[in-house]
């Protein structure tokens, strides 16, 4: 037997055993074990996988919603089980390295949301841009505006000139305009 004809032997042995796949309806989740409970043709079939590698700490976990239909799949000849679709989801996570997103109907977090909530850029920009310009005119405003002074008068009290004196300006710069750049966070988008 040549070596291409042992491989095609071999492989047409891995997948002789018949593919089996069956509708089943999600009646319970182990979040911590991430397993579920499926219903399948009136049977409770226990410890099926949400996760197609269980011992994996990255990469995608989806939650069915209970009481949702999934087709759940079976692992090579062995009895392990794994939910390969979905009709309704309650939650996904996506973990790559140090970074989590985590979707739900209720929006998106990531990395815990240690941050808050995302920015609006263009509105933070506007009001940012309304206060600098209100801020400015105070400035312009303040910086041109003299106050008059009497003149000095000498010890007797008589005044040693006729024309009040104008007191120095103050010299106030103005409040630069705010950029996008330095408030965006541009690895999150929406």
């Amino acid at each position: 037997m040549t070596p291409e004809e042992e491989l095609r032997r071999k492989l047409k042995a891995m997948f002789a055993a018949p593919i089996q796949v069956h509708p089943g309806k999600v009646v319970e989740i182990d979040e911590d074990a991430f397993l579920a409970t499926v219903s399948i043709n009136d049977l409770n079939v226990w410890f099926v996988r949400m996760q197609s590698i269980s011992s994996c700490d990255s990469g995608i976990k989806i939650w069915p919603k209970i009481g949702s239909i999934v087709l759940v799949g079976r692992i090579g000849n062995s009895e392990e089980r794994l939910i390969l679709a979905y009709s309704e989801i309650d939650k996904i996570e996506a973990k790559i390295g140090d970074q989590v997103l985590v979707m739900t109907k209720d929006g998106f977090v990531i990395n815990e949301g240690k941050l808050g909530g995302m920015i609006k850029i263009e509105e933070l920009v506007n009001r940012l841009n309304a206060i600098e310009n209100y801020v400015n005119d105070f400035k312009s405003k303040f910086s041109t505006h003299y106050h008059l002074c009497a003149a000095p008068s000498n010890p007797s009290g008589t005044p040693l000139g006729n024309d009040p004196v104008p007191s120095s300006p103050i010299v106030l710069l103005p409040v630069e305009k705010s950029q996008r750049d330095p408030l965006e966070d541009t690895k999150v988008k929406h």
